[in-house]
């Protein structure tokens, strides 16, 4: 299973509602209990906590 390593960057309003912008900075692979993390970048400034989310298609990816 794959998940994307993502960075709540930022949050804004849409529609009256409250929305996080979210940044993707590397991939984490889930096999035979095991994790391998791809860490791509590094946002700045940083606070140390990243979240995963599980990999959608492309084509349905919406805001997280």
């Amino acid at each position: 299973m794959k998940y994307d390593i993502k960075f709540a960057a930022r949050e804004y309003e849409k529609q009256g509602e409250k929305k996080t912008y979210w940044t993707t900075h590397g991939t984490v692979w889930a096999e035979n209990g095991k994790m391998k993390i791809k860490l791509d970048s590094i946002p700045t400034p940083f606070d140390g906590w990243f979240q995963c989310f599980e990999q959608r298609p492309v084509e349905s990816k919406e805001d997280y």
